[in-house]
């Protein structure tokens, strides 16, 4: 089965942007699990780049923060980027009871 790949806002190269990625409606089949480890992973969409300039938590920002006491959902900041490149962003949590789900994005960064 093909996944959905959803495409975030455009950002410029010079913006550093939060989105969030909930998962409670995947938790509701276990609502006591909550998330115990995350993952980001950025690709290039198109090979335009030899390596990926988009970063997830650019500092002073963390690269992702849990929501909630029983977290479900994150925040996830990304700077940079390259003007008129595409990025694939892929998120894999992992829960308590050991269930694993994988999120994929497309993220365009403009002049």
């Amino acid at each position: 089965m093909a996944k959905s790949i959803k495409t975030l806002t455009p950002k410029s190269d010079t913006d550093v942007l939060d989105y969030d990625y909930d998962c409670s409606k995947w938790f509701k089949t276990i609502p006591e699990d909550e998330i115990a480890r995350f993952g980001v992973q950025i690709d290039i969409y198109a090979a335009q780049e030899a390596t990926p300039q988009l970063v997830s938590g650019p500092i002073p920002h963390p690269a992702y923060k849990l929501l909630g006491d029983n977290p479900h959902a994150m925040k996830l900041w990304f700077g940079g980027g390259t003007p008129n490149v595409t990025y694939e962003i892929t998120v894999t949590i992992t829960t308590n009871a050991d269930r694993v789900k994988e999120g994929m994005f497309k993220m365009k960064v403009i002049a």
